[in-house]
This record gives structure tokens, C-alpha cells and sequence, in this order.
């Protein structure tokens, strides 16, 4: 690979990081919590809320739909897709390697017909002898 190329692959990589990881530029907050003697910061998720009304009863559910499809966009496309490649390469891999023959164990149709005529030659020069 080229010094070029693999710059401007660096460059796809953190672009690709970057817009990963926006959403969770937008959607975090610090939170602070004072106590008598200490003082509490913490970073966490403030991701848009829906409330949805059980019917039948008085209660309601908080859910969050943009960061269920944030979190199966990541895990699908860092995890999942990786894997799938990395299992189709290596099961390519696998058989490209069950198909071929060490050297040295190969016993085809000629191989065989030549050490035939070789122990007849042998045998011929130890009778001859």
C-alpha cells in the first residue's frame, strides 16, 4: 500500500469513527449532584423520551426509539458485519486449504506408475547383479 493511500485510509477511518460517535455528542449531558461535603459529576445519556400510555391502567411507559436504532445501527455495523466477513474469509480460507495436498503426500495416477517402474528397474538391476 501506497504512503497515499494509506493516509487517506486513516482519513475514512476517523471520518467514519466521527460520525459513529456524533450522536452521542448531541445526546449526553454532565450531570451534577451536590452532597454536604462532596460534589457528584457524571456524563450520562439524554436521549429524546416518548411516553406511551398502558391502556387499562393508569401508568405510562418511557422509551427511547432513537437510541434503540443508534444502538442497533452500532452494534450491527461494528459487530455483527465484521463478524459475518471474518467467518465467510475464514470458511474461503479453510477450503482453499482442504483442497490442496502437502508436498510429499501427493499420490496421483503418475506418481504411482512411475514408482512401479522404478522397483521394476531395481529389481531388474538386483537380479542382473
Amino acid at each position: 500500500m501506497s504512503r497515499r493511500k494509506a493516509r487517506f485510509s486513516i482519513g475514512v477511518v476517523w471520518m467514519c469513527s466521527f460520525i459513529i460517535a456524533a450522536p452521542l455528542l448531541k445526546f449526553r449531558d454532565l450531570n451534577v449532584r451536590r452532597w454536604m461535603d462532596y460534589t457528584e459529576s457524571w456524563c450520562d445519556d439524554s436521549w429524546p423520551v416518548q411516553r406511551k400510555h398502558v391502556y387499562g391502567s393508569n401508568m405510562t411507559i418511557d422509551y427511547m426509539p432513537s437510541r434503540t436504532i443508534y444502538f442497533t445501527f452500532v452494534s450491527a455495523v461494528l459487530y455483527f458485519l465484521p463478524m459475518v466477513a471474518m467467518s465467510i474469509s475464514y470458511t474461503i480460507i479453510i477450503i482453499k486449504l482442504g483442497r490442496k495436498t502437502t508436498p510429499g503426500e501427493q499420490l496421483n495416477a503418475g506418481l504411482v506408475a512411475q514408482q512401479k517402474r522404478k522397483r521394476k528397474v531395481d529389481i531388474q538391476s538386483e537380479l542382473c547383479n
